[in-house]
């Protein structure tokens, strides 16, 4: 998954309105080093998103705070990359919404401080698109099936042996 032991890549993921005693979302993420996770996250999302774009977006956000960390970290270290970090997406409207600065009005009300990811793209942060079942970060928002469960563990580098 990863080219050299300094390269780094997250998932981010989101599960659209999954508390439903208030509306919110489960948010999360994983960060791999070298192929192994070194940094994750699973969180009750403290907005109600609207959609699972938002809250996919929403996701991003804090994803891309924990990978800005990271590159500093690895930098103090004498190891810092020169690439962007890759972060994973299974929702493509959140990638497009985070590459495109036009607000219309499907998305106008989405606080600004959402936003942030975009000042990070190209620069510390290259957002791709990736199937749901490739998604490292899907176990940290949801119940899965035991074998979904177990391959998203090894996609997040938590293997068990």
């Amino acid at each position: 998954m990863l080219l050299g032991c300094n390269s780094s890549t997250q998932g981010t993921d989101a599960s659209f309105n999954s508390v439903k005693a208030d509306g919110t979302s489960i948010g999360g993420y994983v960060c791999l080093l070298g192929g192994g996770a070194v940094s994750w996250r699973s969180k009750k999302q403290n907005e109600v998103g609207l959609s699972s774009c938002e809250t996919e977006y929403m996701a991003l956000h804090h994803g891309a705070k924990e990978v800005v960390w990271l590159r500093r970290l690895l930098e103090e270290l004498g190891v810092g990359q020169e690439e962007p970090t890759v972060v994973f997406c299974d929702n493509e409207s959140a990638v497009k919404l985070a590459k495109n600065a036009c607000l219309h009005g499907l998305t106008k009300h989405i606080r600004p401080k959402w936003h942030w990811v975009r000042r990070l793209l190209n620069k510390e942060v290259r957002l791709e698109i990736v199937k749901t079942h490739q998604q490292a970060a899907d176990i940290f928002t949801k119940r899965l099936a035991e074998a979904d469960h177990w391959k998203g563990m090894k996609l997040a580098g938590m293997s068990v042996h």
